[in-house]
């Protein structure tokens, strides 16, 4: 089974990969920064994409986006057919805080060399 580099590394440095060819149907809600949004530490960070994501701002599709372009997360959302846009937002929301309970009482923290590179790049195997 193949896999990517993931955004997330565990509290020992270990990547969090994730599955290049998942078994279940999912949908990538994808959240772009700003250049301001950088000096946020990881539990606001994942706060500020909670906020966008509640704004509209977070873009759906069927493929994550992280992998190719860089300033952005995707969150994978487990879907099904025909899912309103409504939903898989608000599962999204709720995966997003999951993330950030992984940052404030488990020492997660976010790939931020990944995230805030420089340049886009095709997807980084593992």
């Amino acid at each position: 089974m193949k896999y990517y580099r993931g955004l997330f590394f565990t509290r020992s440095g270990r990547n969090i990969l994730e599955e290049a060819k998942p078994t279940i149907p999912l949908q990538w809600v994808t959240v772009f920064f700003d250049w301001p949004d950088r000096v946020h530490d990881d539990a606001n960070l994942m706060l500020c994409v909670i906020a966008k994501i509640r704004a509209g701002k977070g873009l759906i599709a069927p493929e994550p986006m992280h992998h190719d372009q860089r300033w952005c997360m995707s969150f994978r959302v487990p879907s099904h057919y025909n899912a309103a846009d409504t939903s898989i937002a608000a599962i999204a929301v709720t995966i997003a805080f999951w993330h950030r309970d992984q940052i404030l009482n488990h020492g997660h923290y976010i790939d931020r060399r990944y995230v805030f590179r420089m340049t886009n790049h095709p997807r980084w195997g593992v």
